[in-house]
């Protein structure tokens, strides 16, 4: 067992934006190490700081991961930077993953250099982010740091690296979670009071990038003229209380629901009639991915990649046209029939299965990559 223990690839996985509740990037690690960190080849440590969510800790945990403890990486960057060299020299490192949006994320790979890591690996996620000065400032380090380049679709790989080769792993989902169920959907519109409304869903951190403040003001127009509609918010974040507010203002109080966190997000697609997503930036957003295999009519803004369109049930509608047009589309969209969900939803599978946006396919994707 000695020998195997050398043998043992060491990865040290790190997400930029901290394992916060609601996060999509978490989950999408979390999908991959469901089934990477059963392989004996590889020792897989997820770094982790104070402000992390517990819950997703002890899953990770769970999974037979080890968690690295590290200071909090935007307060304490110096102390960040110390530890996870320190980290590297003790633990003898081979390869560090970082999940990240920016040149930022040299923090993690200039100590991994140090430390003696050879393999060090971006994966962009999104395309955009909240530090464009520091980004533009550190690029060229981090474009000499990185050994290899991943990227969650093309828009995202395009942002981060340029014309420099990339490989997308696209977000996989586990599919046979989010199929519709019309059991789930009868149990939980009775739980809520709202077996006789339609309902409207988004799912995504309260964070400005999501955009909850153009979505409610489309809300607001949706029910002057039908007001039989609910909202179904999940999801927590910095901007809780300001949404919160807005919702009041604008008088929709009785009409928002705001759901927090759900491990069983599955069952409560099937409660909704459509999923709305307008986000100002986005990756390739995998709740859309979910929403789609549920059956969901997804209505999205046109900033996102056409690439999540899997199914044929996505449509994309510019940020610039006005709050009641997107109502407007929202009216057009809805359907009342239940009775082809089901069979759409299978379809939806089907195709999602069909472009290996599966979760086992990207796993073995990601295994080939860690077997350097």
């Amino acid at each position: 067992t000695d020998f195997n223990i050398k043998t043992m690839i060491r990865i040290l996985v790190i997400c930029t934006s901290g394992h916060g509740a609601g996060s999509g990037v978490t989950r999408h690690i979390m999908n991959y190490m469901a089934l990477i960190a059963k392989n004996p080849d590889f020792k897989i440590f997820i770094g982790k700081n104070n402000a992390d969510y517990q819950p997703n800790i002890d899953k990770f945990k769970e999974m037979g991961c080890q968690i690295a403890d590290f200071p909090e990486r935007f307060s304490r960057p110096l102390a960040y930077m110390r530890a996870i060299y320190r980290f590297i020299k003790n633990n003898k490192i081979d390869m560090i993953h970082v999940h990240g949006s920016s040149g930022t994320m040299c923090m993690e790979f200039l100590p991994a250099l140090l430390g003696g890591t050879k393999e060090r690996i971006a994966q962009s996620h999104t395309t955009g982010n909240q530090y464009p000065i520091i980004d533009r400032l550190l690029r060229p380090l981090f474009h000499k740091l990185v050994t290899k380049r991943l990227a969650c679709g093309e828009d995202a790989g395009k942002y981060m690296y340029g014309k420099r080769p990339f490989t997308i792993i696209h977000n996989g989902i586990n599919c046979n979670e989010f199929q519709y169920n019309d059991n789930n959907r009868t149990v939980i519109r009775k739980e809520l009071h709202i077996d006789n409304n339609k309902v409207l869903g988004h799912i995504g951190l309260l964070r400005p990038e999501k955009n909850h403040k153009f979505l409610l003001i489309v809300f607001k127009e949706l029910i002057s003229i039908d007001p039989t509609w609910k909202l179904m918010l999940f999801g927590k974040g910095d901007l809780e209380s300001e949404i919160k507010e807005q919702v009041e203002s604008l008088e929709l109080t009785d009409k928002v629901l705001f759901m927090g966190i759900k491990d069983n997000v599955g069952d409560y697609l099937s409660a909704m009639d459509i999923f709305v997503f307008p986000s100002l930036h986005e990756g390739l957003p995998f709740v859309v991915l979910e929403a789609q295999a549920n059956g969901l009519r997804c209505i999205l803004s046109d900033t996102i990649t056409k690439q999540v369109n899997l199914t044929g049930n996505v449509d994309f509608l510019p940020l610039d046209v006005s709050a009641d047009e997107w109502a407007g589309y929202i009216l057009e969209k809805y359907d009342d029939d239940l009775s082809s969900r089901l069979k759409s939803s299978k379809k939806a599978i089907d195709d999602i299965i069909g472009k290996h946006y599966d979760m086992n396919h990207k796993a073995q994707i990601l295994s080939k990559i860690y077997n350097f």
